[in-house]
């Protein structure tokens, strides 16, 4: 017989999978701008690269992967076909159940439906899991099998602490914007791949936000442009339209990045003065990013050369401060603190001064002040930490720099825009 003789007589391979589970949830697809759909994988001619969509499930949770075939040989009458996957992640092996599945073909365009289920990795992580499909086919009742050609299919993975928080959308956006975009999660799994705390997680967004920030920090309306919690994601995810961003769009996008994760983060807000509204000065920082002073935008517009990237201001006037805030504790992705605050010997006449030059000073407008007879310290990340300790740190009251603040707004949540 042709079947005993013959390898590859069909010449199989995988033309579809879909993941599914319990603890599944909907990605959003800014290129496609709308949600992620089953089948995540598509190859519909082997002779050409397959299309792939992440999925994404909550760490530890068991998922059901649901496999289609198709052949190059058309089947004149029924064959058995026997697959056989072998799951990896980098060089671990995945468990699949069960092992082996044999299904009856009629016809190659007749869905298959094999089903086959895994366990997802534990804690937050981005997997590429790499599936490697043995078939095998039969066409005498399953008393011989001859081997088919493997095939191959790669899935891209996310796993989360928990189910991601949807947010809620600006008036007239499409309320599927408020799941976790695939830009968010894929950079919030990497930045907290490995972890299943959720405070360390937290802290790790926090710190990887501000090491990786693609922007400078300066104030005024950027991608946060109505209120102080509506962020326009698409704007911040592409610094080309605007490379700056100030202390409401770092939280927020804080904020998203652990709701993505499953984590309820809101968003924490001082403003100036005792009571009322006014200012306050800081202790020196550390601005995410460093590319600040930089090239900046003003109206005009105007591009303003600034000196090249630092990671440290001097004392600076602040109205407000907005961070993330999650379980009672602050984190700040947008400026590191002084640890070790120091009674500074500068003069007290300060309007928005870094630590330029005096030239740089005068060219952007800036009152020059020079350094005084102190060192400062290094500043460094403050996180998890309740208000009470974060302020101080923060806020500078000391002689000539006598300020304080208040809590304005704790506890709002990103609106998607």
């Amino acid at each position: 017989m042709f079947a005993s003789t013959a390898w590859a007589q069909f010449n199989p391979w995988v033309s579809e999978v879909s993941i599914t589970g319990d603890a599944q949830f909907d990605i959003y697809d800014r290129q496609a701008q709308a949600l992620v759909q089953n089948p995540v994988y598509q190859h519909d001619d082997p002779s050409v690269d397959p299309q792939r969509q992440p999925a994404g499930v909550v760490g530890s949770t068991s998922l059901t992967l649901t496999v289609d075939l198709n052949g190059q040989v058309p089947v004149g009458d029924p064959i058995l076909v026997r697959i056989r996957p072998a799951a990896r992640i980098g060089k671990t092996d995945i468990p699949v159940s069960p092992d082996t599945v044999t299904a009856t073909v009629a016809q190659w365009s007749d869905p298959d439906a094999l089903s086959f289920s895994l366990t997802a990795p534990q804690g937050v992580g981005k997997h590429e899991i790499d599936l490697v499909w043995s078939i095998e086919t039969s066409t005498d009742g399953g008393a011989t099998w001859l081997p088919e050609t493997p095939d191959e299919s790669l899935h891209t993975l996310y796993t989360t602490y928990a189910r991601p928080i949807v947010s809620s959308t600006y008036l007239g956006q499409r309320p599927e914007r408020g799941n976790p975009w695939i830009d968010v999660i894929d950079r919030a799994s990497t930045w907290a791949a490995g972890l299943n705390n959720d405070d360390e997680i937290m802290q790790a967004l926090s710190m990887a936000l501000w090491t990786n920030s693609e922007h400078i920090y300066d104030g005024g309306a950027h991608s946060t442009p109505t209120d102080y919690n509506t962020l326009n994601v698409e704007r911040f995810l592409n610094p080309l339209l605007d490379i700056q961003a100030d202390c409401r769009d770092m939280s927020n996008f804080l904020a998203l990045l652990g709701r993505s994760l499953g984590l309820n983060v809101t968003t924490f807000r001082i403003r100036g003065g005792a009571v009322g509204a006014s200012f306050f000065y800081t202790q020196y920082l550390g601005p995410h990013g460093g590319h600040q002073p930089a090239f900046i935008l003003r109206p005009g517009p105007v591009s303003i050369f600034t000196t090249p990237p630092v990671h440290q201001w001097t004392q600076t006037a602040w109205n407000y401060h907005q961070v993330a805030l999650y379980n009672g504790k602050i984190y700040d992705a947008c400026a590191q603190i002084e640890l070790s605050p120091f009674v500074p010997r500068n003069p007290s006449n300060i309007l928005n001064h870094r630590n330029l030059t005096e030239t740089d000073a005068t060219r952007l407008g800036y009152e020059y002040i020079p350094d005084g007879d102190y060192v400062p310290n290094e500043p460094g990340f403050l996180l998890s930490s309740t208000y009470s300790d974060y302020q101080p740190q923060l806020v500078l009251n000391e002689s000539p720099f006598l300020s304080n603040s208040h809590i304005e707004q704790q506890g709002a949540p990103p609106i998607v825009r």
